[in-house]
């Protein structure tokens, strides 16, 4: 099986056909086990992380967890932590956001097989149990990265996430930055509600369609602000509050 193209293709079919190869691999993963995953498709998914496209970058995050659940949990440690570093840097705002659901969805993974993994070691009397070799932090040091983004759409997008993102870590391996994050996120976007329709008034400077616009995803971010609560309350417990 191959992935290369012929030269005297049209563009819009390189990428559908590339599209449609990303998700084909997605699909394998699971039937075709952890070796398989390993040596031969994961392999083929980073012939496409050097694309340019967008839609090429956020079909690879898409495909990304698919894989993660079969290989071994080291291999997401290091080899996909540097890949999803690479998407955290991205140019492109949008990459960084899609990034982030990609993320969640690894961390849940790694954190499950980092715990199968040790269980085995202690069930069969290991007595030196080694750390991973990427620690789970080094995926939390990515989510602070991210919540301080430049953009705010992709800040946004974290506390969409942030239940995804932190329900699965263990109390000690939380950051107060995080917390301290989604707490001050909330009072910015409540604050600038209460003052940005005077500056409206006084310099006129936006359309109403824009506005309306802005009010829409100010409402959202309440929405995933009130939605992600019960989780931030569990994970964090009421010490901090």
């Amino acid at each position: 099986m191959s992935f290369g193209y012929e030269s005297n293709v049209s563009k819009e079919f390189y990428l559908e056909h590339k599209k449609l190869c990303i998700k084909f691999i997605a699909k394998l993963a699971e039937d075709f086990g952890q070796d398989w995953c390993e040596n031969y498709l994961l392999p083929q998914l980073w012939f496409f992380v050097n694309e340019e496209e967008e839609d090429i970058k956020k079909q690879v995050l898409i495909a990304l967890p698919f894989l993660c659940a079969e290989i071994r949990y080291e291999m997401i440690g290091t080899k996909i932590y540097k890949l999803i570093k690479r998407f955290v840097s991205d140019k492109s705002t949008e990459i960084r956001k899609s990034t982030i659901p990609c993320l969640a969805k690894i961390i849940k993974i790694y954190k499950e097989k980092s715990k199968k993994n040790k269980e085995k070691k202690e069930n069969e009397n290991i007595n030196e149990i080694k750390m991973d070799p990427g620690s789970v932090k080094n995926f939390l040091d990515l989510i602070e990265k991210l919540i301080l983004d430049k953009q705010k759409s992709v800040r946004e997008k974290i506390i969409e996430c942030i239940g995804e993102l932190i329900s699965p870590l263990d109390k000690e391996e939380l950051s107060q930055k995080i917390f301290n994050f989604y707490t001050n996120t909330i009072g910015e976007f409540y604050f600038n509600k209460e003052i940005e329709p005077i500056k409206k008034q006084k310099k006129n400077i936006k359309k109403k369609e824009e506005k309306a616009e802005d009010e829409e995803k100010t409402e959202n971010v309440y929405y995933y602000f009130a939605f992600n609560f019960p989780a931030v309350l569990f994970c964090y417990g009421k010490e901090v509050w």
